[in-house]
Protein backbone atom coordinates (compact mmCIF):
# COMPACT_ATOMS: atom_id res chain seq x y z
CA UNK A 1 0.00 0.00 0.00
CA UNK A 2 1.38 3.41 -0.89
CA UNK A 3 2.06 6.03 1.75
CA UNK A 4 -1.10 7.96 2.58
CA UNK A 5 -3.50 5.32 1.22
CA UNK A 6 -4.53 4.44 4.78
CA UNK A 7 -6.15 7.86 5.29
CA UNK A 8 -9.75 6.86 4.47
CA UNK A 9 -9.62 3.90 6.83
CA UNK A 10 -7.95 6.07 9.45
CA UNK A 11 -10.63 8.72 9.18
CA UNK A 12 -13.30 6.11 9.86
CA UNK A 13 -11.73 4.95 13.12
CA UNK A 14 -13.00 6.31 16.40
CA UNK A 15 -10.61 7.26 19.15
CA UNK A 16 -9.62 4.30 21.26
CA UNK A 17 -7.47 3.93 24.37
CA UNK A 18 -6.85 0.77 26.31
CA UNK A 19 -4.37 -1.28 28.28
CA UNK A 20 -2.45 -4.02 26.44
CA UNK A 21 -4.18 -7.35 26.02
CA UNK A 22 -1.12 -9.51 25.56
CA UNK A 23 0.35 -10.48 28.95
CA UNK A 24 3.88 -10.08 27.58
CA UNK A 25 3.33 -6.31 27.44
CA UNK A 26 2.03 -5.94 30.98
CA UNK A 27 4.44 -3.90 33.03
CA UNK A 28 5.92 -2.49 29.81
CA UNK A 29 3.03 -0.69 28.10
CA UNK A 30 0.77 1.42 30.27
CA UNK A 31 -1.75 2.16 27.52
CA UNK A 32 -2.18 2.19 23.75
CA UNK A 33 -4.15 4.73 21.77
CA UNK A 34 -5.37 5.52 18.29
CA UNK A 35 -6.96 8.86 17.51
CA UNK A 36 -8.06 10.74 14.38
CA UNK A 37 -6.10 13.86 13.52
CA UNK A 38 -7.52 17.29 14.24
CA UNK A 39 -6.26 18.86 11.04
CA UNK A 40 -3.74 21.65 10.72
CA UNK A 41 -4.31 24.18 13.46
CA UNK A 42 -2.64 26.31 16.10
CA UNK A 43 0.52 25.30 17.87
CA UNK A 44 -0.13 23.38 21.06
CA UNK A 45 1.93 22.82 24.18
CA UNK A 46 2.37 19.22 25.29
CA UNK A 47 2.81 18.89 29.03
CA UNK A 48 5.26 16.40 30.50
CA UNK A 49 4.28 13.16 32.23
CA UNK A 50 7.79 11.79 32.73
CA UNK A 51 6.89 8.75 30.66
CA UNK A 52 8.30 7.70 27.30
CA UNK A 53 5.98 7.07 24.36
CA UNK A 54 6.11 5.76 20.81
CA UNK A 55 3.91 7.30 18.14
CA UNK A 56 3.22 6.98 14.43
CA UNK A 57 1.26 9.33 12.19
CA UNK A 58 -0.76 7.51 9.51
CA UNK A 59 -2.30 8.95 6.35
CA UNK A 60 -1.17 12.54 6.90
CA UNK A 61 -1.06 14.70 3.79
CA UNK A 62 0.52 17.69 5.53
CA UNK A 63 1.80 18.57 8.93
CA UNK A 64 4.54 20.13 11.01
CA UNK A 65 8.19 20.25 10.14
CA UNK A 66 9.81 16.79 10.07
CA UNK A 67 6.39 15.18 9.59
CA UNK A 68 7.98 12.38 7.59
CA UNK A 69 9.81 11.23 10.70
CA UNK A 70 6.49 10.84 12.54
CA UNK A 71 5.16 8.61 9.74
CA UNK A 72 8.18 6.33 10.20
CA UNK A 73 7.69 6.22 13.97
CA UNK A 74 9.09 8.35 16.77
CA UNK A 75 10.17 7.68 20.32
CA UNK A 76 9.33 10.54 22.65
CA UNK A 77 11.82 10.30 25.49
CA UNK A 78 10.80 11.03 29.09
CA UNK A 79 10.40 14.78 29.60
CA UNK A 80 10.49 17.02 32.65
CA UNK A 81 9.24 20.15 30.87
CA UNK A 82 6.62 20.90 28.25
CA UNK A 83 7.30 21.50 24.57
CA UNK A 84 5.51 23.02 21.59
CA UNK A 85 4.44 21.25 18.42
CA UNK A 86 2.15 21.81 15.46
CA UNK A 87 -1.02 19.80 14.85
CA UNK A 88 -1.60 17.71 11.73
CA UNK A 89 -4.18 15.71 9.81
CA UNK A 90 -4.20 11.95 9.44
CA UNK A 91 -4.29 9.62 12.41
CA UNK A 92 -1.95 9.01 15.33
CA UNK A 93 -1.37 5.64 16.94
CA UNK A 94 0.99 4.96 19.79
CA UNK A 95 1.78 3.73 23.27
CA UNK A 96 2.77 5.15 26.63
CA UNK A 97 5.37 3.10 28.52
CA UNK A 98 5.63 2.49 32.22
CA UNK A 99 8.51 4.31 33.95
CA UNK A 100 11.60 2.17 33.66
CA UNK A 101 10.26 0.06 30.79
CA UNK A 102 12.02 1.88 27.96
CA UNK A 103 14.88 -0.62 28.06
CA UNK A 104 12.45 -3.38 27.07
CA UNK A 105 12.13 -1.84 23.59
CA UNK A 106 15.30 0.22 23.07
CA UNK A 107 18.91 -0.50 23.98
CA UNK A 108 20.87 1.85 26.21
CA UNK A 109 20.21 3.98 29.28
CA UNK A 110 16.96 5.96 29.26
CA UNK A 111 18.82 9.12 30.27
CA UNK A 112 20.35 9.54 26.79
CA UNK A 113 16.86 9.50 25.22
CA UNK A 114 15.25 11.95 27.64
CA UNK A 115 13.95 15.42 26.79
CA UNK A 116 13.80 14.81 23.01
CA UNK A 117 12.18 12.90 20.15
CA UNK A 118 14.11 10.23 18.24
CA UNK A 119 13.29 8.56 14.93
CA UNK A 120 12.74 4.83 15.27
CA UNK A 121 14.88 4.17 12.21
CA UNK A 122 17.88 5.31 14.26
CA UNK A 123 16.90 3.12 17.23
CA UNK A 124 15.48 -0.01 15.59
CA UNK A 125 17.22 0.22 12.23
CA UNK A 126 15.70 1.46 8.99
CA UNK A 127 14.38 -1.96 7.90
CA UNK A 128 12.58 -2.77 11.18
CA UNK A 129 11.17 0.75 11.52
CA UNK A 130 10.01 0.66 7.91
CA UNK A 131 8.23 -2.68 8.40
CA UNK A 132 6.42 -1.38 11.48
CA UNK A 133 5.33 1.79 9.69
CA UNK A 134 4.07 -0.20 6.69
CA UNK A 135 2.06 -2.53 8.92
CA UNK A 136 0.39 0.39 10.68
CA UNK A 137 -0.25 2.16 7.38
CA UNK A 138 -2.04 -0.96 6.14
CA UNK A 139 -3.92 -1.63 9.40
CA UNK A 140 -3.78 1.22 11.95
CA UNK A 141 -5.13 -0.94 14.76
CA UNK A 142 -4.05 -1.46 18.35
CA UNK A 143 -3.77 -5.24 17.96
CA UNK A 144 -1.30 -4.70 15.12
CA UNK A 145 0.67 -2.30 17.27
CA UNK A 146 0.82 -4.84 20.10
CA UNK A 147 2.24 -7.43 17.69
CA UNK A 148 4.92 -4.96 16.55
CA UNK A 149 5.95 -4.25 20.14
CA UNK A 150 6.09 -7.94 21.06
CA UNK A 151 8.44 -8.52 18.14
CA UNK A 152 10.70 -5.74 19.47
CA UNK A 153 10.74 -6.87 23.12
CA UNK A 154 14.23 -7.30 24.52
CA UNK A 155 15.46 -9.57 27.33
CA UNK A 156 15.50 -6.78 29.86
CA UNK A 157 13.61 -5.95 33.03
CA UNK A 158 13.38 -2.80 35.17
CA UNK A 159 15.68 -2.92 38.22
CA UNK A 160 14.27 -4.53 41.35
CA UNK A 161 12.86 -1.89 43.66
CA UNK A 162 12.16 0.66 40.93
CA UNK A 163 8.38 0.33 41.21
CA UNK A 164 8.63 0.95 44.96
CA UNK A 165 10.71 4.09 44.42
CA UNK A 166 8.29 5.41 41.78
CA UNK A 167 5.33 4.66 44.04
CA UNK A 168 6.91 6.60 46.91
CA UNK A 169 7.75 9.62 44.75
CA UNK A 170 4.29 9.61 43.16
CA UNK A 171 2.78 9.72 46.65
CA UNK A 172 4.80 12.84 47.48
CA UNK A 173 7.41 11.12 49.63
CA UNK A 174 10.96 12.46 49.77
CA UNK A 175 13.85 11.12 47.71
CA UNK A 176 15.30 9.71 50.93
CA UNK A 177 12.13 7.72 51.60
CA UNK A 178 12.04 6.52 47.97
CA UNK A 179 15.68 5.38 48.25
CA UNK A 180 14.94 3.45 51.44
CA UNK A 181 11.93 1.79 49.82
CA UNK A 182 14.13 0.71 46.91
CA UNK A 183 16.95 -0.48 49.19
CA UNK A 184 19.46 2.12 47.98
CA UNK A 185 21.17 5.22 49.28
CA UNK A 186 19.86 8.56 47.94
CA UNK A 187 23.13 9.03 46.02
CA UNK A 188 22.89 5.61 44.40
CA UNK A 189 19.18 6.11 43.69
CA UNK A 190 19.94 9.22 41.64
CA UNK A 191 22.13 7.53 38.99
CA UNK A 192 20.18 4.26 39.07
CA UNK A 193 16.84 6.03 38.60
CA UNK A 194 18.14 8.20 35.75
CA UNK A 195 19.48 5.17 33.88
CA UNK A 196 16.16 3.34 34.17
CA UNK A 197 13.56 6.13 33.96
CA UNK A 198 15.43 8.90 32.15
CA UNK A 199 14.87 11.62 34.75
CA UNK A 200 16.38 12.19 38.17
CA UNK A 201 14.19 11.26 41.14
CA UNK A 202 13.66 14.93 41.99
CA UNK A 203 12.64 15.84 38.44
CA UNK A 204 10.29 12.85 38.27
CA UNK A 205 8.73 13.93 41.57
CA UNK A 206 8.28 17.51 40.34
CA UNK A 207 6.48 16.33 37.19
CA UNK A 208 4.21 13.97 39.14
CA UNK A 209 3.35 16.72 41.61
CA UNK A 210 2.23 18.98 38.78
CA UNK A 211 0.32 16.10 37.22
CA UNK A 212 -1.50 15.70 40.52
CA UNK A 213 -2.34 19.44 40.48
CA UNK A 214 -3.85 19.20 37.01
CA UNK A 215 -5.94 16.16 37.92
CA UNK A 216 -7.30 17.98 40.97
CA UNK A 217 -7.86 21.16 38.95
CA UNK A 218 -10.43 19.36 36.80
CA UNK A 219 -12.82 19.54 39.76
CA UNK A 220 -11.49 22.46 41.81
CA UNK A 221 -11.78 25.97 40.29
CA UNK A 222 -10.33 27.85 43.28
CA UNK A 223 -6.56 28.26 43.08
CA UNK A 224 -5.94 28.64 46.82
CA UNK A 225 -8.01 25.57 47.63
CA UNK A 226 -6.27 23.67 44.84
CA UNK A 227 -2.85 24.51 46.30
CA UNK A 228 -3.99 23.23 49.68
CA UNK A 229 -5.37 19.99 48.25
CA UNK A 230 -2.19 19.37 46.27
CA UNK A 231 0.06 19.91 49.28
CA UNK A 232 1.63 23.25 48.32
CA UNK A 233 2.46 25.88 50.90
CA UNK A 234 0.42 28.46 49.03
CA UNK A 235 -0.97 29.33 45.59
CA UNK A 236 2.14 31.25 44.51
CA UNK A 237 4.28 28.15 45.14
CA UNK A 238 1.89 26.08 43.01
CA UNK A 239 2.04 28.67 40.21
CA UNK A 240 5.85 28.72 40.22
CA UNK A 241 6.06 24.95 39.96
CA UNK A 242 3.45 24.84 37.21
CA UNK A 243 5.30 27.48 35.19
CA UNK A 244 8.64 25.72 35.67
CA UNK A 245 7.38 22.29 34.60
CA UNK A 246 4.66 23.10 32.06
CA UNK A 247 5.71 26.53 30.78
CA UNK A 248 2.26 28.04 31.27
CA UNK A 249 -0.10 29.33 33.93
CA UNK A 250 -3.04 27.50 35.43
CA UNK A 251 -5.48 29.87 33.70
CA UNK A 252 -3.79 29.26 30.32
CA UNK A 253 -4.11 25.51 30.89
CA UNK A 254 -7.80 25.85 31.74
CA UNK A 255 -8.45 27.94 28.61
CA UNK A 256 -6.52 25.83 26.13
CA UNK A 257 -6.62 22.22 27.32
CA UNK A 258 -8.25 19.63 25.09
CA UNK A 259 -11.20 17.91 26.81
CA UNK A 260 -10.10 14.54 25.43
CA UNK A 261 -6.39 15.11 26.16
CA UNK A 262 -5.77 17.62 28.98
CA UNK A 263 -1.99 17.35 28.58
CA UNK A 264 -2.34 19.05 25.18
CA UNK A 265 -2.96 22.80 25.42
CA UNK A 266 -3.76 25.02 22.43
CA UNK A 267 -1.68 28.20 22.44
CA UNK A 268 -2.80 31.65 21.25
CA UNK A 269 -1.83 32.33 17.65
CA UNK A 270 1.37 34.38 17.52
CA UNK A 271 2.36 35.66 14.04
CA UNK A 272 6.00 35.73 15.13
CA UNK A 273 5.99 31.97 15.87
CA UNK A 274 6.78 29.61 13.04
CA UNK A 275 5.23 26.18 12.59
CA UNK A 276 5.68 23.90 15.54
CA UNK A 277 7.90 20.90 15.38
CA UNK A 278 6.79 17.32 16.04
Amino acid sequence: MSRGSGAPAAAALAQDRRAPRDPRLRGVVERLWVAPGRGLGPVERVLPTGRAHLVWRVGATAGPAEGHRWAEGVLGGPRSTGYERGTADGLTIGVVLYPGALGCLVAGPAEVLAEAHHGLSALWGAAAAGRAAAQLEERPELDVLEAILIERLREWAPPAGLALAVEALDAGQSVGVAAARAGRTPRRLHSWFRDAVGLSPSRWAAVQRVQRVLRLAEGEPDGARLAQLAGFADQSHLCRDLQAVCGLTLSAWRRGRRPDAPMHVALPIDPRRGGGGG
